[in-house]
């Protein structure tokens, strides 16, 4: 408990976590710490483990994140942070998560906890106070950004070096020259990211010069800047009755329809407070839009650099980006888009629909049956910054082709919350890493990602609590961590479906921890190709829990409780009527090949697979009520050895979960 405590601080005061433990191997009291021990495996247990600290030196400590590092201290602690984590973002306020994520947000080094007060709450009666409210918005996050991004742009912080940006040329040449440097190799290093994780040639210098600046951000600052979207709104507002205003000149085309108020906030740039008719706005330039209601086009035509904030209030939607940033997205900025109600449509390239890189990206749309549609980098998604995208109510479809849903990419905190419906996450399109016919690369639904060599991954998080979902996606996806990343998907509740290939479903790979949580439900989870359910790779961490319901698990080789490279992989099933089918070589609780870091620790990996309660029947022929213990020890190349694992099924063969007559 202690040990847990110390690696989620920032969701102790709002999480009570779980004790004892769900997995102890070190316990002789629990199944699993009974198997290990009888079967002469604490020695080898604690190797693999020894190697997994040594495998959280191959970056410096500096450069990854707090709760990551601390798991590969306590890895065991896995389920107990992933629950903690989703629980911080199932805050009954909308408006709160926001702050919980910022929370997240202080994996970066250096960075304290932002007040843990409740949202705020004022009320808006005029077109005037629609000013302030965008006035606190957009400000409030730009400066808090701009002071998060100061010394990455060569400012030293200080009431005597407040720097004016620049539609009128008041930012100091100098520091407008290192924003306009940093952005561009920014969107240059987002690109290489999207293709791949492994940088090659020039590719590297980019990356790790990108890297040198996200190194002197100040931490603290930027989450804050998060935890500044806690802040509600009560409307009291007659709008038909507002008195309508006059586009200035210099806004000439930028918006279509009728308005109510215009104001310049200085030094950001032109609000307005549209009329509740349709309107259309061009958000390339103007920086802030409070529309009370009507079917609105929002527009980003081109790269937007900077901040931007939109309330809408009422109305069929829609937010259509063509350049770089789109709805509820920032570069080197603060992103804010609340949409409170319709059925909205939301389509970008990068950072939309709830994502940032230098800075945060906050959308949250309170209710309607909206669309996402994405490329990469979006829909909760946060690169050097904090990207939350959450869905208060409605069945949902986001649509993406990779790196989406709750992605942390290097120093980055992603989350997507859906509150309720029955939704659909769906990601393809991205040709396969492996070259693998008819297969996409997926790298979403809740994955912390990281850029080898140097750029250690984030925190991303995808958490839906109610409604019957479909979670369709290629590689690297639904729960899962890559160099140093920490990914975790939670479903609640609901009769899911989850369709991924390889590494998915509760994966990690390259010194990396992974989780899928799954609550209650009668689900199918299908993993094909290799490495799923449960399944890590080199000197890694990867769980999939189910608590509850009839579950069918389909994958092929090296799933379902699997682990080879010196890892550690486990799936648990608490309860249920459930079918395991597992195809080719290291399935339901087994070890496969070691020969990575065989010559520096001698050491191998730890599958397991634990049965707690109700019925199963494994396609390997185990048994239930039985311990299954397995390791191919090849004495003339122990390397290649598949060892060890564990399939531990507590459940009587003639249990009756049938319903009381």
């Amino acid at each position: 408990m202690n040990a847990v405590n110390a690696l989620v601080p920032f969701v102790m005061s709002s999480v009570v976590l779980a004790a004892p433990p769900l997995l102890d191997p070190h316990d002789g009291a629990s199944s699993l710490g009974r198997a290990v021990a009888s079967n002469e495996l604490a020695e080898p247990l604690a190797a693999t483990e020894a190697q997994l600290m040594r495998g959280a030196a191959r970056v410096p400590q500096s450069r990854v994140l707090p709760i990551v590092f601390a798991l590969f201290e306590h890895p065991w602690s896995l389920p107990e942070v992933a629950s903690a984590l989703a629980q911080s973002a199932r805050t009954p306020r909308l408006a709160q998560t926001p702050g919980a994520v910022a929370a997240m947000a202080l994996g970066a080094p250096g960075a304290t906890p932002p007040s843990a007060e409740g949202a705020g709450r004022a009320t808006i009666t005029s077109s005037m106070q629609a000013i302030y409210a965008l006035d606190y918005f957009l400000r409030g996050g730009d400066r808090l950004v701009r002071e998060a991004m100061a010394p990455a742009v060569g400012i030293e912080p200080g009431p005597g070096n407040q720097e004016k940006r620049g539609d009128g040329g008041a930012e100091a040449a100098p520091i407008l020259a290192a924003r306009e440097a940093l952005a561009a190799d920014a969107l240059k290093l987002l690109a290489i990211a999207e293709r791949t994780p492994m940088p090659e040639g020039d590719d590297i210098a980019l990356a790790l010069r990108v890297g040198e600046a996200a190194w002197k951000v100040d931490w603290t600052a930027m989450a804050r800047a998060a935890a500044h979207a806690n802040f509600e709104h009560t409307i009291e507002c007659d709008w038909e009755a507002a008195e309508v205003a006059e586009l200035p000149a210099e806004l000439a085309g930028a918006v279509d329809g009728t308005i109510l108020e215009v104001s310049y906030l200085d030094p950001v740039g032109w609000a307005i407070v549209g009329g509740p008719g349709a309107n259309r706005y061009d958000m390339s330039r103007i920086v802030a839009v409070f529309d009370p209601a009507g079917d609105d086009l929002y527009e980003w035509p081109i790269d937007v650099v900077g901040s931007r904030a939109i309330i809408d209030i009422a109305g069929n939607d829609r937010y259509i980006s063509k350049g770089a940033v789109g709805p509820g997205g920032a570069l080197l900025g603060y992103g804010f888009l609340r949409d409170v109600a319709g059925n909205d449509y939301y389509e970008g390239v990068t950072l939309t629909s709830g994502a940032a890189m230098f800075g945060v990206g906050t959308l949250i749309d309170d209710a309607g049956d909206d669309i996402h549609v994405s490329r990469a980098f979006a829909q909760g998604a946060g690169f050097f910054g904090v990207g939350v995208l959450v869905d208060g109510a409605g069945s949902d479809r986001y649509e993406a082709r990779v790196l989406c849903q709750g992605v942390g990419a290097p120093h980055g905190v992603g989350l997507l919350a859906d509150r309720a419906g029955n939704d659909l996450y769906l990601v393809h399109g991205a040709p396969s890493a492996y070259n693998t016919p008819a297969t996409f690369k997926g790298f979403s639904q809740g994955v912390g990602y990281g850029v080898r060599r140097d750029l250690a991954g984030g925190v991303g998080l995808l958490v839906d609590d109610e409604g019957s979902d479909r979670y369709e996606s290629g590689e690297f996806s639904q729960g899962g961590g890559y160099f140093f990343g920490l990914g975790v998907l939670a479903d609640k509740s609901g009769r899911d479906l989850y369709r991924g290939d390889r590494y998915a479903q509760g994966f990690a790979a390259h010194q990396a921890f992974g989780a899928l949580l799954d609550d209650e439900g009668n689900d199918r989870y299908w993993s094909r190709t290799a490495a799923g359910q449960g399944a890590a790779w080199d000197e890694s961490v990867a769980m999939l829990i189910d608590r509850a319901g009839d579950d069918d698990y389909r994958a092929d080789g090296l799933s379902q409780g699997a682990a080879a490279q010196q890892a550690i992989g486990v799936l648990v099933d608490l309860d249920g009527r459930d079918v395991f089918e597992g195809l080719g070589m290291s399935v339901q609780g087994a070890g496969g090949s070691n020969d990575y870091r065989f010559a520096e620790c001698s050491c191998f990996s730890l599958g397991v697979l634990l049965k707690r309660e109700g019925t199963a029947r494994y396609s390997s022929g185990r048994e239930s009520g039985t311990v299954t213990y397995s390791a191919d020890i090849v004495t003339a190349s122990p390397a290649r050895s598949s060892a060890y694992g564990l399939l531990i099924d507590e459940t009587l063969p003639a249990r009756d979960h049938s319903p009381a007559p």
